[in-house]
């Protein structure tokens, strides 16, 4: 079996071996003597492949200041916590015992963890080193200045941090060729001259890249009748708004059918359009049907200063929201359709749409094994999206070590996948909305007495002011944190001085001089292993920048458009939390594979109110 973690990328091992590694141990215990720095992701995501160094040069370079106390990472590895909910509930829970101890002083969390962490006055302000709302983009700072419990909006309270379009838009252009050559062979337009029509055409020629693999299901795909696609054009427009590419998913798959007789237990599934993040999709197209200036849940002032804020159900307390939500639910769940064979236990399935577990299964992996044609996902996942060093040393060899056969063949290479920005149209008529995707920082105060003028206090504030301010000179010359950051994530810091035109590009500037540089290594017959090795780690820093650039790309086209595209602040509380996840896990259902099950809209409504009661007693 292939790798099931999730291992979104690695920080090149010759750039980590110069730095002490004091920042790593498998005590999470806050003895005073370290800084604990907790994050749900395992050692090998990119964030913390990008963290781990920073950590580890804070510590060797400013362990002679004053008020240093060095930091250390605590991973899901060490505290087998896998979600970023779960660490703040665990800190909650020690904060409630009285056990500080066991609190960690940094938690990569979300506002939901903020608000937790502040109802018990434990989340630290950290304007007086700098790190405050001004010194971020505008438009990102505002969607962090809103809690339940707090009417202060001059203040972030969930410090933003590693921002990323987590719906980024993917094509695998070789499939998507394959999927419109089809399409106008049953009568349907497919307008060439339009960019990603014409980029699909160009990736799909003998030589460029790879070609899709002959056991894969779209092979077993045939016309359900000859012009199955009469009256059907693919433009420009198609790829603009997510109502027009789940209507090309659906209309796909419509008028197709499976011959049979070429499935076998050797087929690769496959899907028009797979999702990462579909909890997140569904409440930003819900947020650009509701009205401009209406939200899902409200923060509302109560004048008890006791408890100066409540949060207003609107779903499912009023009726247009609860209609709304049936609504695109239907669309949701109606929108999954599939053909499918049973070879053994197991159902062979070409779907309209994947919306994916985000476990053992991402968007950004079927992208690369040329199984979803057009992907909404995480752009951080670009070093897994075609063969680099990071999937071959993921996913070219079984568990016992055992290389796989033809991963170099049946793997998407540079040219056979393309990455574009958040779609901020959902349908035509709707408003256009941006959505936040990345975590933020929670500065929890761990003193005995609220004292935020402790050493400990005192240290975690100097380390948080360098990460977001600071300089280093990791590559060997002095650079912004940010720049740095980015190279080794795929992540971009939203501070105000980052998202500019200027900065876009500086980035593409050099992922355009990485790639030549790269190309030339690999057209060199004689290439040194040292070489190769560079061009490798260069290979690795240009997708990682890639994946930043997009991200920036969104901020910026938000910045340009504040008078056409929406933010909408997120409220949330355990009762929305839980009612998130609860429909995430529905939707995941309603297009799995195996035990594929649609859940009623009623029943996860009544399960938040249920939610919401817990949340009021």
């Amino acid at each position: 079996m292939k790798a099931k973690k999730l291992l979104w990328g690695i920080a090149p091992l010759a750039a980590l071996a110069p730095l002490a590694a004091v920042s790593c141990g498998d005590k999470n215990e806050n003895n005073g003597k370290s800084i604990i720095f907790q994050i749900a992701h395992s050692k090998d995501w990119p964030l913390a492949g990008a963290l781990t160094p920073f950590v580890d040069y804070y510590n060797k370079t400013f362990s002679k200041d004053k008020d240093f106390i060095p930091v250390k990472m605590s991973y899901k590895e060490d505290h087998n916590i896998k979600s970023e909910f779960g660490l703040v509930k665990k800190a909650k829970e020690n904060i409630e015992s009285g056990n500080l101890k066991e609190v960690p002083n940094i938690i990569l969390g979300s506002q939901s963890g903020a608000f937790l962490v502040n109802q018990y006055k434990r989340l630290m302000d950290l304007s007086d080193v700098g790190v405050k709302k001004e010194i971020f983009n505008q438009s990102i700072a505002e969607l962090h200045t809103i809690l339940s419990g707090q009417t202060d909006k001059n203040k972030v309270y969930n410090i933003p941090f590693d921002n990323a379009d987590t719906d980024a838009l993917a094509f695998n252009l070789d499939v998507l060729n394959f999927m419109l050559e089809l399409i106008e062979k049953g009568k349907g337009t497919i307008d060439w001259n339009a960019d990603i029509p014409k980029r699909a055409k160009d990736a799909a020629v003998k030589g460029v890249g790879n070609d899709l693999p002959e056991n894969s299901i779209w092979r077993a795909l045939k016309l359900a009748k000859d012009d199955s696609f009469k009256d059907f054009k693919v433009d420009e427009n198609t790829f603009k708004s997510m109502d027009k590419i789940r209507e090309l998913a659906v209309k796909f798959q419509e008028g197709t059918k499976l011959d049979e007789g070429k499935v076998n237990a050797d087929t690769i599934t496959g899907e028009v359009l797979s999702i990462d993040y579909h909890k997140q999709s569904f409440f930003k197209e819900f947020n650009s049907r509701i009205g401009k200036d209406d939200v899902i849940w409200k923060l509302v002032l109560t004048g008890d200063p006791k408890k100066p804020t409540r949060v207003e159900y609107n779903l499912p307390n009023n009726e247009s929201y609860v209609s709304h939500f049936k609504d695109l639910y239907k669309t949701y769940t109606e929108s999954v359709k599939r053909h499918e064979k049973k070879v053994g236990a197991n159902n062979k399935v070409f779907s309209s749409i994947k919306y994916v577990n985000h476990s053992n299964e991402w968007g950004s992996w079927n992208v690369r094994e040329f199984k979803s044609a057009i992907s909404i996902l995480a752009s951080v996942g670009t070093n897994q999206r075609m063969i680099s060093k990071i999937s071959k040393k993921l996913f070219s060899k079984t568990k016992d070590g055992k290389p796989i056969p033809g991963f170099e063949k049946n793997n998407a290479k540079f040219e056979d996948v393309y990455l574009l920005p958040q779609l901020t149209l959902m349908s035509e008529g709707k408003d256009r909305i941006f959505a936040e995707g990345g975590s933020s920082i929670l500065a929890v105060d761990t003193s005995e007495n609220h004292d935020t003028s402790n050493a400990v206090n005192k240290a975690t504030k100097k380390f948080l002011a360098w990460l977001y301010t600071g300089k280093n000179q990791y590559y060997g010359h002095e650079e912004e944190n940010w720049k740095t950051f980015a190279k080794l994530s795929g992540y971009i810091i939203p501070l105000s001085g980052v998202i500019n035109d200027n900065n876009e590009k500086i980035m593409k500037d050099e992922i355009k001089k990485l790639l030549k540089e790269v190309r030339e290594v690999e057209k060199k017959a004689n290439a040194t292993e040292k070489e190769k090795t560079e061009a490798e780690d260069k290979f690795f820093i240009l997708n990682n920048l890639r994946s930043a650039l997009v991200s920036l790309q969104s901020i910026l086209n938000l910045e340009k458009n504040k008078t056409t595209v929406l933010t909408k602040p997120s409220v949330t509380d355990n009762a929305t939390s839980q009612f998130a996840g609860a429909l995430d896990s529905a939707l995941y259902l309603s297009s799995a594979h195996d035990g594929q099950e649609i859940k009623k809209a009623d029943e996860l409504l009544d399960q938040f109110k249920v939610y919401i009661n817990q949340e009021q007693k």
